[in-house]
């Protein structure tokens, strides 16, 4: 997979391209491509996230992705084909195995889902190739300077030698200050930020913003930019503060703040002894 960053860098970030390639290193170990392994090629269903807590292991993304065309009035998707890049450059594809499905109570239509992964070669595979957030790097609490959205554009999927190529985007934006008319609105728990039509790679060329199909499920992340009086490190400067959902193209993209996800781990059927706050 390859790096590159759209939007407009941060000027901090832009003073000092080794912390901009510090966040990106640190989002891309715990985000990873969701693909349906289907003939001819696989097909892409969107991206999550990884997180670890008391020897458990969560994936976090969209409800959408499990039915069928994202549409929630459809069947669900065929859960044994939902697979994963082995690692993040020059991948084999694996699937998820065994997990459990733990998402808002029905009518609810809030779009977020944690698959609690259950099968032992997964879980292996992805320590091995991936890693894994603690549930104290999600917070609805912090306001960063700025916000990143990062994940797998479905544009950028290929198939070569029977490995799976994608490159990682990763977009800085800033919150919209205002709702727009959205379908289904969920007050409380949308989130929306801007997305424009145009941003700058890492080298400072401008080019055009991919669409963002691909990166339902991917983390909204909160980032507090350097200062002159701490060490910045992207384990203290990076908090995910929601779960991307939609977007309309040139406007705003749409998420789910990470409350939503906070209550369903907190419900006294999942078990952790210490969910989190």
């Amino acid at each position: 997979m390859s790096n590159e960053t759209h939007g407009e860098i941060p000027a901090a970030l832009m003073g000092d391209m080794a912390q901009d390639a510090l966040a990106r290193s640190f989002i891309l170990r715990v985000t990873i491509p969701l693909l349906l392994d289907a003939e001819p090629v696989p097909h892409i269903l969107g991206t999550a996230t990884l997180f670890k807590s008391e020897g458990r292991v969560f994936l976090v993304t969209a409800a959408h992705l499990l039915h069928e065309d994202g549409d929630f009035s459809l069947p669900t998707i065929d859960f044994t084909a939902i697979a994963f890049p082995s690692q993040p450059i020059d991948a084999s594809l694996q699937t998820l195995g065994s997990f459990i499905i733990l998402r808002p109570a029905a009518p609810s239509q809030i779009d977020v889902a944690v698959l609690e992964l259950q099968d032992a070669e997964t879980i292996r595979q992805l320590e091995i190739g991936w890693g894994f957030l603690g549930l104290d790097q999600a917070s609805r609490s912090i306001i960063g300077d700025r916000y990143v959205l990062s994940g797998f554009p479905l544009q950028s999927v290929r198939l070569e030698n029977d490995c799976i190529q994608q490159a990682f985007l990763t977009l800085y934006t800033d919150a919209l200050p205002h709702a727009p008319s959205v379908r289904n609105p969920m007050p409380g728990v949308d989130r929306f930020f801007y997305l424009q039509n145009e941003g700058f790679t890492v080298d400072g060329q401008s080019r055009p913003i991919p669409r963002l199909q691909g990166l339902s499920g991917a983390s909204i992340w909160s980032i507090a930019l350097p200062d002159e009086k701490s060490v910045w490190h992207p384990s203290t400067a990076l908090q995910v503060v929601a779960v991307q959902s939609s977007a309309l193209r040139g406007a705003w993209f749409r998420g789910v703040d990470w409350e939503a996800v906070r209550v369903i781990l907190r419900r006294p059927e999942v078990g952790l002894t210490n969910p989190p706050v």
